[in-house]
This record gives C-alpha cells, structure tokens and sequence, in this order.
C-alpha cells in the first residue's frame, strides 16, 4: 500500500493502556519521523523509559482484507511490533492500536504548528485524596477512614446503596478500598496498581452489581501484565544474557 499519507512527522499527544488508564504515560511528546524510503527516526524526550518500540528503524504498510490498514514497525531481526491504523479525514491525525498493549493518539507536526495547548483535563481525584465536603466515611479493615461524596458515589456506582450502615466497601483491605475508590472517581485504574491488588479487587468486585466495568479492567490488566512478562522472558531476557557474556568474553 502507498505510504505517502504517512510521510511525514508525528507526534505522540495521548497513549491510552488497554487497561483503560489513561494518566500520563512518559510517551506523551515522542516524535517520529516517517520517510518515503521505508525509514523510521524517533525523537524521545529526556527521563522517557526506552522501550522496544524506540529501537526501530523502518516501517511497513499494508492494507489487509482481516484488520484494515495495518502500520508494521521493524524492531530487530524477525521480529516486528503491529498497530492497527485510523487514519481520517482531515489526515492530520492517526490513532495506533497495538493489540494487548496501548492506542496511541498521534497528531501530524508541520512548521506552522502552535504550541500544544495546556492540559486541562477535569478530574475528581482531588476530591477523594484532600478529603474536602465529604459527607460520608468508608472503613476499610485496618480502620483507616476514606472520606467520600456520595454524590459522586451515586453517578460512578448507582446500583449500589450509598445510604446503608455501614456503606457498601466496608471491612476491605486499604489497598483493595483505595483502588476501587479511584475508579469511582476517575474512571481508571491506579498507576501504581500491583497485580496482588488487581487480584483481590476482582474477588471483591465481582459480587458488587454496577462494578463490571473494573472486574474487566482488572482482568486486562493482569492479561496485559502477563503479556509484558512473556516478551522480557522471549526476546529481551535472552538478549542481556548475550550482552553480558560477550561483556565477560
């Protein structure tokens, strides 16, 4: 397929996890520049993780009758790492999905460009860290106090009643409590979740009616985690091991 309505500079404005996380990633501000000749140049920004999608040198497209436009980035010797594309019109913006792992939301860098406006994105996780109006206080099984709005509880979670004593999540555990509290505020996973907790909010979860959406999250999430392990152990692990045999050597 004719990658000409790909040339050209991108810029990585959002990344969205399958996770549903949608906090800042470090990937945010990367650049990656598209030639005709099949060459791809990264730009990173200082104190961003590398990660093994930086590490390539050329891409591919292709159109397939199965997945659509399909963007292949060449990694190392036989191996490669494959988004899906949306690529509307106007074509200044293209959205990659990489199955498993992320969507990266990419906006088309010309001279002319302003620059990026400020984040103001909305959201109601102060409300839940400073505390401030709350009008109900959920236990968890260490006595630890989270002060809550119910106004906020009943939007996020209305199949549940909020009026009963005690309230619905009491007695968990302050890391399973916390968790699901910010999902009720924020509508994502923490960005510190550890795969322990993803496991007990699940058990927790999954006998609440309206918290579907998190038990889903959580799942992916330990699917995604999994996932990420696998590929250390296939093809990073065994090339440190290379590299420090032939530093030894």
């Amino acid at each position: 397929m004719a990658a000409h309505g790909f040339v050209g500079t991108w810029e990585v404005v959002g990344c969205i996890s399958q996770s549903g996380n949608t906090e800042k990633t470090g990937i945010e501000g990367t650049l990656f520049c598209l030639d005709e000749s099949g060459d791809v140049v990264w730009t990173v920004p200082e104190e961003t993780e590398a990660i093994p999608l930086f590490n390539c040198e050329t891409y591919e497209i292709s159109d397939t009758a199965l997945s659509g436009v399909v963007v292949r980035f060449g990694a190392y010797a036989g191996h490669v790492i494959e988004f899906m594309v949306d690529h509307p019109d106007p074509q200044d913006v293209m959205l990659l999905t990489c199955e498993d792992w992320c969507l990266l939301h990419c906006k088309r860098v010309v001279a002319s460009d302003p620059e990026p406006p400020i984040d103001s994105s909305f959201s109601l996780l102060p409300a839940l860290e400073d505390g401030y109006f709350s009008d109900l206080s959920i236990t968890a099984s260490n006595n630890k106090q989270f002060p809550v709005h119910t106004c906020i509880l009943r939007l996020s979670a209305p199949e549940l009643d909020w009026s009963h004593q005690p309230p619905p999540l009491s007695g968990l555990s302050e890391d399973v409590l916390g968790t699901i509290l910010h999902f009720l505020y924020a509508e994502c996973l923490p960005a510190n979740l550890g795969e322990q907790t993803a496991r007990h909010c699940i058990a927790a979860a999954t006998s609440l009616p309206g918290l579907e959406r998190l038990v889903q999250m959580c799942e992916l999430y330990l699917k995604n985690m999994a996932l990420k392990q696998r590929m250390f152990k296939n093809f990073m692990l065994p090339f440190l091991c290379l590299f420090h045999k032939e530093l030894i050597l």
